[in-house]
């Protein structure tokens, strides 16, 4: 989903780009493409699954399952609406929910999800060069990200985050079928 061409002759590139939607493009049997999602995200969590809730990458309902599901969801329906296709996780998402692929219901979960998930994502990584441990956090990182979110205080965020997480995780499993 995310292959592009990074350099080249002007003729060359536009031609791997153009195999790559070609290759995206082409009909797929949903159900075996489900099974090979669920079977790469299964392993993803043995080798660097977490249940810290800001490991936002890897922590189940996190980037990674909904990356995967967007990406599940482009790939299966690309042949019918090559529209949906978008190497960007959010655009894709927002592609996939214009196009009808996605529901209005998942879409109000999604999308919200990715945004409060990039938010924090930049705002930890400006600030920390470690794992964010709330524990050990000073007050003003923990207001900034608070803020950052559009929450009254860092608490409300983190019920916020773990109902984001539980309810990606749900989609997940519902939608990747």
């Amino acid at each position: 989903m995310r292959a592009r061409v990074l350099s080249g002759p002007p003729d060359l590139k536009q031609e791997i780009e153009a195999t790559i939607g070609d290759v995206l493009r082409r009909p797929r049997d949903r159900a075996r493409l489900a099974a090979d999602v669920r079977e790469m995200r299964a392993k993803i969590e043995t080798e660097k699954g977490t249940k810290d809730i800001w490991e936002l990458k890897q922590v189940r309902g996190g980037l990674v399952d909904i990356e995967f599901l967007t990406q599940f969801l482009q790939v299966a329906n690309a042949h019918e609406r090559p529209d949906v296709l978008d190497r960007n996780t959010a655009v894709g998402l927002a592609k996939l929910a214009q196009g009808g692929v996605l529901s209005p219901g998942d879409a109000e979960i999604l999308l919200p999800a990715i945004k409060l998930y990039h938010t924090l994502t930049q705002v930890l990584r400006l600030c920390l060069d470690k794992p964010f441990v709330p524990e050990e956090a000073p007050r003003g990182l923990k207001e900034l990200l608070a803020r950052a979110s559009d929450m009254p205080d860092f608490p409300t965020l983190e019920a916020s985050l773990k109902d984001t997480l539980a309810a990606v995780h749900d989609a997940f499993e519902r939608i990747v079928r």
